[in-house]
């Protein structure tokens, strides 16, 4: 899974702060895995992922942890300079799993407020300054990220999403 974008006039690219910005593409999938003895297969039909053992979960391709909590490579990262503001496009290409991004500060847990710009490719009629975005199965946001000013870490991920109700900022 991965990502079509086709740029036309009236398109993101066309809004100055979107041209000038470096764009980042993120893909998040989710990879069922059944177990065969001492080995694990990809299921053959996709409603055997329903009673997969373990999922993978993927961003870019390259696995970030599972569903059992066995696998945890070390994490991509995002270099940004103070201040600099970056374009992210993320795809949830997965099978079920609900998202609801943040950018978090690891050394106060504040969030980093993004601009999100469009949803699932439709461009927003203005910029929502947001904590969070939320996302199901084949849903994109665009997202304008800007740096702190002073150095610091920060984790993108996601947060827990609520069982039921409403998912508002």
């Amino acid at each position: 899974a991965g990502n079509i974008i086709i740029h036309g006039p009236g398109d993101l690219e066309d809004l100055p702060e979107i041209k000038a910005a470096k764009r980042l593409e993120m893909v998040f999938n989710e990879i069922p895995l059944i177990q065969m003895d001492d080995h694990y297969e990809v299921p053959d039909h996709p409603l055997d992922s329903l009673f997969s053992d373990t999922i993978i979960y993927a961003v870019n391709g390259v696995p970030a942890w599972d569903s059992k909590g066995e696998t945890q490579p070390p994490l991509p990262e995002i270099h940004m300079r103070p201040g600099e503001v970056q374009h992210w496009q993320f795809t949830h290409a997965g099978l079920d799993a609900f998202l609801r991004l943040s950018i978090t500060n690891n050394a106060d847990g504040t969030s980093l407020p993004f601009q999100l710009v469009a949803y699932d490719g439709i461009t927003l009629p203005n910029p929502e300054e947001r904590n969070s975005a939320f996302l199901g199965a084949a849903n994109r946001v665009d997202m304008l990220v800007k740096a702190g000013t002073t150095a610091a870490t920060y984790t993108f991920a996601s947060i827990e999403t609520p069982k039921t109700g409403t998912v508002d900022d």
